[in-house]
């Protein structure tokens, strides 16, 4: 009798997992090995429009959010409901990604169903437990209990090995979101936008004289003030330079009523409903510099020749500061004003921060991670 082949399960949390799992899903797909996508739910619509973007659609999906609940209260659920879908179903093995509740609830319950935990983005570290908060903490758990961590870089491999992390479960693969890029930069590009707010500020991002830049922001630590000094400081730039300001801004009540407070009025900045994963690549081909205290943008920007600031106290993905693409600003008012100012104006500073060469990978990690993990499944 043929022995069953039980399918991977990859677990789904929010929009970056879904942008940096993909490339995972499409190998596996053309190497015919099965798989299931477990979606939680905590970007159910943002993550449901990029999974088409790649061709895929969940098997699971969880209503796991609720306004203004708290953690406790998001991963009670996470731990409930998921291990629902452990009772019914049974899995080869768990691919989780980076550091969010839903990786590392998802990573707990596997470790307890005794199925084995790959941990994808593996490594990462501020080394302060409060920023990110609960980020750090949760990337920490999963490297613990993970059969194998696969890191972006060798940086990230470094933090594991200092943690005791031993070196035959950790790999150094490259960044998938490098991958996801690589699939549809070209359909990007190619594609007019499909948001009406950004069709009618064509005219604005086709003109070069315009000094454009990118905004967002979302992190909890950066919720009241951090939002509040940086939007302060975009009002104050928009009165001294040529330039235009694009912020999607986050559906999280707690960045909309700040953001759209202070910068409702003002014409040189368009705040967008979040955008879809096409159109926020095309705009970042078509924008000069990006502030940020995104993760993910950090790791994008380089594809893009886009320099970042980052708008956070720390970061854990040195390699975009290492590398002369970023600079760690925080959002201290003045301050932000005064970098960015910089950067408009330096054109030397610029040219320099723009053409690095990208230190997150070369578009074939998901190849390395489905190798390795084949590998080690036929021992």
């Amino acid at each position: 009798m043929q022995k069953k082949i039980m399918p991977y399960l990859v677990v789904i949390g929010t929009r970056p997992e879904a942008i940096k799992l993909a490339p995972l899903c499409i190998e596996m797909k053309k190497r015919k090995i099965k798989y299931k996508i477990l979606l939680t739910g905590q970007h159910e619509e943002m993550a449901n429009e990029v999974l088409p973007l790649f061709g895929l659609k969940a098997n699971f999906l969880l209503n796991t959010m609720q306004r203004n609940q708290s953690l406790s209260e998001l991963s009670s659920k996470l731990f409930f409901e998921i291990e629902k879908i452990f009772k019914k179903n049974k899995f080869q093995g768990v691919f989780v990604q980076g550091d969010t509740s839903s990786s590392y609830i998802a990573g707990i319950t596997s470790f307890y169903n005794n199925t084995p935990v790959y941990h994808v983005e593996a490594g990462l570290r501020t080394n302060n437990l409060r920023s990110p908060f609960p980020e750090e903490f949760n990337r920490k758990g999963l490297s613990y209990l993970a059969e194998h961590n696969f890191c972006p870089t060798k940086n990230s491999k470094n933090n594991l090995l200092k943690e005791g992390i031993s070196n035959t479960k950790i790999s150094v693969v490259g960044n998938t979101i490098v991958d996801a890029i690589k699939l549809i930069k070209t359909k990007a590009k190619n594609n007019p936008f499909s948001s009406k707010e950004l069709q009618k500020n064509v005219n604005i991002i086709d003109d070069k004289k315009i000094f454009k830049i990118l905004l967002t922001m979302h992190r909890r630590e950066n919720h009241q003030n951090g939002i509040k000094n940086v939007c302060r400081a975009v009002n104050n730039l928009t009165k001294t330079f040529n330039i235009h300001v694009f912020f999607p801004v986050h559906p999280n009540p707690n960045v909309k009523k700040v953001v759209r407070t202070i910068l409702k009025d003002n014409h040189k900045v368009s705040l967008l409903e979040p955008l879809n994963y096409r159109d926020l690549l095309k705009l970042m081909d078509k924008t000069d510099l990006v502030l940020s205290d995104s993760g993910g943008l950090q790791e994008e920007s380089p594809s893009f020749k886009n320099p970042i600031l980052i708008l956070r106290d720390s970061t854990e993905r040195p390699e975009i500061i290492d590398a002369g693409g970023g600079l760690l600003i925080g959002t201290d008012e003045d301050k932000v004003y005064n970098m960015t100012k910089e950067i408009i104006e330096n054109e030397r500073k610029y040219k320099k921060m723009s053409s690095i060469k990208n230190p997150f990978g070369d578009g074939k990690t998901s190849n390395r991670i489905i190798n390795k993990v084949v590998t080690n499944n036929e021992k």
